[in-house]
């Protein structure tokens, strides 16, 4: 007599279950009944295939693999929709012709025997292997500085060594997409250095791009850079995210706090203009000159417009502070328009310890979303940018630009503006060039909320123009159990880099 068993493989997808079958009875007994394979992983990828390996399944006499980039094509009941292989005799598969992108492949293996069938019990993720990095240089010898080209990729790879079989003194430095070039810290000047890149796609990596050699012909200088809109004090009383917004003199302790705990030799302020106390006008005192009593002598404010103690004075809400024991002010300071009421302030630092130069500038960009603000926050980078260029290029001064540019990058890459703009001009987005990254799930803008936000959206940025290094760059704030205790300083929390600057 001969009965036939149906056994559940419940698939991990919506709760659906693929059905095997395996004949048994007196002459096959329970040796017959079909498993499902197990352990499938990811054995090779390229641009446009997956192939992926599988331990064997009992009694199976063939396999398949099924891939789609939407995960529900690889349910059961939806597997026409997907791509398969062809029937294999070994646990060991390749789908092909599949269009690259960066987003996810999904993947599950089937094993056979006969008209039935068992799945694998779990929907796998894959990425398909990106092209390697193109048009590879080590441009300047003073300063050195990496730039490529790719496709879409999720990051890349910088490999460093100091001979040109990229084999002693090795190291390596991730990059985060969206960014085309890096500058490396710690090079000792005089050496040689030769340097490679690979493209990431997640978890798949390209093959390398052509080595390139840089003699480097400059030292490095230390510079710790924050960024902090410190909120107008005119918005006291003001509503955001249902709570009250206190006085700048109640918010000022915890600003002056976080500064102080992160020890920045320039601080890029922006929303300080207000007037604290009286008079209001000429003769009256600015919120940016409260703060910088606040913090001691040991910052000093550059002057980069009129004060209210002189006729004719003006404020455009945008300030440089800088630790004076470390850093001296040029000749070089003063403010530019953007346009759209909006200024950036910049300065012209020489480090008292070395003979670095750098162009540090303040900015705040015009508010709004859509494509539209969008575009005039762009025309406004792109002003930032020729004004910077036309004050540093003549003199070679590396440049740091920060400030609140009012664009989430993470949130929406169609619009982002003015990272569109600084990635034309090779400047650097910190965030993506760090190697360290600290609170940088925290959003940099937190709305006055207690429990601030935390999905990576940042409006606050430190850029760092072609030959700045970057080692690390962190969301200050201080939490308690995961909320803001007290007072909120301000609606944003301020962003710090470790930064190396070339002389």
């Amino acid at each position: 007599m001969r009965r036939t068993i149906r056994m559940a493989v419940v698939a991990a997808a919506g709760g659906l279950l693929a059905t095997a079958s395996a004949v048994t009875g007196p002459a096959a007994g329970a040796s017959l009944r079909l498993s499902a394979p197990t352990r499938a992983h990811v054995v090779a990828t390229s641009g446009t295939s997956i192939t992926v390996s599988a331990r064997s399944a009992r009694n199976a006499t063939g396999y398949r693999l099924y891939v789609s980039s939407r995960r529900s094509d690889v349910y059961v009941a939806n597997l026409r929709r997907a791509r398969a292989s062809s029937l294999r005799h070994t646990a060991r598969m390749t789908v092909g012709g599949l269009r690259y992108a960066t987003a996810a492949y999904y993947y599950r293996v089937a094993a056979f025997r006969g008209a039935h069938r068992a799945f694998d019990a779990t929907i796998h993720t894959a990425y398909l292997r990106p092209g390697a990095p193109g048009g590879a240089r080590a441009s300047g010898s003073a300063p050195t500085y990496l730039t490529w080209t790719a496709g879409p990729v999720t990051g890349y790879r910088i490999e460093q060594a100091t001979n040109a079989a990229m084999t002693t003194g090795r190291r390596a430095y991730t990059v985060r997409s969206l960014a085309n070039q890096l500058t490396p810290y710690g090079l000792a000047k005089g050496r040689t250095y030769w340097f490679r890149v690979r493209a990431l796609n997640h978890s798949a990596v390209s093959g390398p791009s052509a080595t390139v050699r840089a003699v480097i012909s400059t030292s490095q200088q230390a510079l710790r850079v924050m960024t902090y809109n410190v909120l107008e004090g005119s918005s006291a009383g003001q509503v955001e995210s249902g709570r009250r917004i206190p006085s700048w003199a109640a918010r000022r302790a915890g600003v002056v706090g976080l500064i102080r705990g992160s020890n920045p030799d320039v601080l890029a302020v922006q929303e300080a203009a207000a007037w604290v106390g009286q008079p209001q006008g000429y003769g009256g005192r600015r919120q940016v000159d409260d703060l910088t009593a606040a913090l001691g002598g040991g910052y000093a404010l550059a002057a980069t417009e009129i004060p209210p103690s002189v006729h004719k004075y003006r404020r455009t809400g945008n300030y440089l502070l800088y630790k004076s024991s470390a850093w001296s002010p040029t000749s070089t300071p003063g403010h530019w328009d953007l346009g759209d009421g909006k200024w950036a302030a910049y300065q012209v630092l020489r480090s008292r310890s070395s003979t670095a130069r750098v162009l540090v500038v303040s900015a705040h960009l015009a508010i709004g979303t859509g494509a539209a603000n969008d575009a005039i926050r762009q025309r406004e980078t792109n002003r930032l940018l020729a004004d910077a260029a036309a004050l540093a290029g003549p003199a070679h001064l590396p440049v740091v630009y920060a400030g609140d540019f009012n664009s989430d990058v993470n949130r929406n890459h169609a619009f982002d503006g003015p990272g569109r703009a600084m990635r034309a001009a090779r400047v650097a987005d910190a965030e993506k060039v760090a190697q360290t990254l600290l609170n940088s799930q925290y959003n940099s803008a937190n709305l006055y909320l207690t429990t601030p936000p935390a999905v990576d959206q940042s409006i606050d940025y430190v850029y760092a123009g072609a030959g700045v290094a970057v080692a690390s760059r962190a969301v200050v704030l201080r939490l308690t159990g995961g909320r803001f205790a007290g007072v909120i300083p301000s609606d944003h929390n301020p962003v710090l880099a470790q930064m190396y600057v070339p002389y």
